[in-house]
Order: C-alpha cells, then structure tokens, then sequence
C-alpha cells in the first residue's frame, strides 16, 4: 500500500552488452505490483551520465530522415503560395577553403549552427533539391544562395563548382542569389562586376538576395549617429553603381530580382549591423540618399 524505491546498478560484461530487454521477474508472489517512475541511467563510476555516440551510418539515416521531414512538410503546406525556394543556403566555406564545403568539425559551434554535410557528405545538396523537386510544385524555382561572392575570393568560383557538381548528379538548379551584404570603402564595384560576370555565364537565374550597405573609414565602422551627408551621397552613389551593374551585366532572362534587405536603417539593438545606417529610408522613414540612388540605377532600364 505504500510506494518504494529500488535501485539496481548493472555492470555490462560481454555476456550482457547485447542483451534487449530488461525483465522484472517476481516469482510466485500472488499479488500485484505497480510500477512507477522508471527510470534508466547510463553512468560511469563518478556517477554523472554518459552519452553514447551513434554511428557515422546512424547519424546518416537520422539526420537523413529530418531532412526529408523538413523539406516535405515545408515544400506541400507553402505550395500554394510559394513559387521559389532557397533551397541551400550558405553552403561554402569562408577563407581560406572558399572551394570547400563548410564544416563543424574541430569547431566551437554556437546554438544556432549545423552543418547537414557533417552527417549527409557532399551528396546533402543534391538530396535537398531531389526532395524540393519531389514534393513543390512542376514549375518551382530553386535557388542555391551565399554570402561574400563579390569579396574577390574564390567563393564565387566555388558555388558556381558546387552547382556544376549538384547538377552532375541529376538534379536541376534553376538560379543563383548572391546576398551582397556590402560595405562601402570594403566592396569594390570592381568586384561586383566581375562576380555578375561570372554568375550570368553560369545561364542561370541570377538574384541580389540581401543587398544592403554598410560604410567604413580607415577601417573603422560609421554608424548612423556619425555619418555625414557626404557619406549618405557616396552610399547612394555606390546603390546607383550596383544596381546599374546588374542591369547590365545581367542578360534580360535571367533576371530574377534584387530584394533590398534593409528597408530602415539598424535599430542600436539589432543583432545585425546595429546602429549603422544600412537602409533606404532612416529610422523614422524619412527616404534617404540612397533611396534616390537605388530608384535611379532602376530608371536606367
């Protein structure tokens, strides 16, 4: 009539690791027992708990399995409404492997980063449009997107290989975003171009993703507290320049857009370029230089 405890501590041996259940055998008592608040812990001989670590080929098939859960449920519920997909973002590393995947191993990750190449290998792309392909609709429009293709490195070079090696597998990618996360004073209009250059001899789809501009002298970041009218022309400047550039570069069909990230300037709190002046209107919406820049780089069409 009253509740006990018991706890039975087991040493696996070789006669036991492979055992699949456990029994509770109670003989020949005639009564009735109940159980409550089982609890099963693996610990080593200083009592804190251990984890077993899954295997390579198990991981696969877990992660695997998220993945197409992600991407079906996703893909169907959006169908009637979504027509293009970002399919795999982000996928390159940074300096000074841009050819390479990126990776968590030997790496200090925080929360909000994996890496489903880690557990899928380079075949994890593929799988994705395969999967995006399998469950949207006939005529989606998938994209591959990064960030720093305009740097000057190699990143622009490794996407567009990686591309190659998603399509050589049997898979169609219709389109490329570059985010364009640039600096005025750190980008070059130079390296703009030659990036659009090299995306539109790719025949895909080429989309600005992210664009917004931040500014820097001498190396040190302006926010907008300090930023002069000057400063505001050059930025609306440079807009002009991007935006121009596309249209130039960039054939007719295979335009697929710009989206202009920051529609204000970075509140102080942002965790994103906090307090600069990145927008095509201030805080208060009150249109900016570079509004003026951007509208007039679209006139030229």
């Amino acid at each position: 009539t009253t509740w006990t405890t018991y706890t039975k501590e087991i040493t696996i041996s070789e006669s036991t690791e492979n055992c699949g259940a456990i029994a509770f055998n109670l003989g020949a008592t005639a009564t009735s027992y109940y159980f409550d608040n089982i609890t099963l812990t693996k610990y080593n001989e200083t009592g804190g708990v251990q984890l077993e670590e899954k295997t390579p080929e198990q991981k696969k098939e877990i992660i695997s399995e998220a993945l197409e859960s992600w991407i079906s449920e996703m893909v169907t519920n959006c169908a009637p409404y979504v027509k293009a997909w970002d399919v795999v973002n982000e996928p390159m590393s940074d300096w000074p492997n841009q050819f390479e995947l990126k990776t968590g191993v030997n790496k200090d990750k925080t929360s909000d980063e994996f890496y489903w190449q880690d557990y899928l290998g380079k075949d994890y792309a593929v799988e994705a449009f395969r999967l995006t392909r399998k469950y949207g609709n006939p005529d989606d429009i998938l994209f591959i997107n990064d960030y720093g293709l305009e740097g000057g490195g190699d990143k622009c070079d490794g996407l567009i290989q990686y591309v190659e090696y998603i399509e050589s597998q049997g898979q169609v990618v219709d389109g490329i975003g570059t985010q364009m996360h640039v600096t005025l004073g750190a980008t070059t209009i130079e390296n703009i171009r030659q990036m659009l250059t090299k995306l539109a001899a790719t025949g895909k789809l080429v989309k600005i993703s992210e664009l917004d501009m931040g500014i820097v002298v001498d190396g040190a970041t302006v926010n907008t507290k300090t930023v002069t009218p000057e400063q505001l022309q050059q930025m609306a400047d440079f807009y002009n320049e991007i935006v121009k550039s596309y249209f130039e570069i960039v054939p007719a069909n295979q335009r697929y857009g710009i989206t202009q990230w920051a529609v204000t300037d970075s509140p102080e709190n942002s965790s994103w370029r906090g307090g600069e002046p990145i927008g095509l209107w201030s805080l208060d919406y009150t249109r900016k230089p570079a509004y003026v820049g951007f509208a007039e780089g679209l006139s030229e069409l």
